[in-house]
């Protein structure tokens, strides 16, 4: 699903990630949304990728609007669900950053904080 917003005289492109149920394979699961920022209606639109059929069309643009850069060789369904657990995890280090805004017992504080450490990524230490 892909479609265009348009907000007074700005514009952005907005697509969901789906796949088929694994209840049933006959319905669709949309995911989460995925779009670009808020830009002028006049902008210049750039080409659409080069495709053969809908569905490489369709996961070009999505890795395009993802925030999160796909490994080599790794399906969009697996750079979907790495999104996802990220987006937890980023849930779960702002409701603990915020615990720990609030606390007042140290003891407590450096549980909290410890939690925190195992929560954020390698990177972010």
């Amino acid at each position: 699903m892909t479609a265009a917003a348009r907000k007074g005289d700005r514009v952005r492109v907005v697509a969901a990630y789906k796949r088929l149920s694994e209840a049933d394979s006959t319905k669709w699961v949309v995911g989460e949304y995925f779009a670009t920022e808020w830009l002028p209606a006049d902008t210049t639109r750039s080409p659409l990728p080069v495709a053969l059929n809908l569905a490489s069309l369709y996961e070009q643009i999505l890795r395009q609007l993802m925030p999160v850069a796909g490994k080599p060789g790794e399906t969009l369904q697996s750079l979907a669900e790495r999104h996802r657990l990220m987006a937890v995890k980023q849930r779960e280090l702002a409701r603990l950053e915020t615990q720990l805004k609030r606390e007042k017992q140290f003891n407590r504080k450096v549980q909290l904080n410890a939690t925190a450490r195992s929560v954020k990524p390698k990177s972010m230490h």
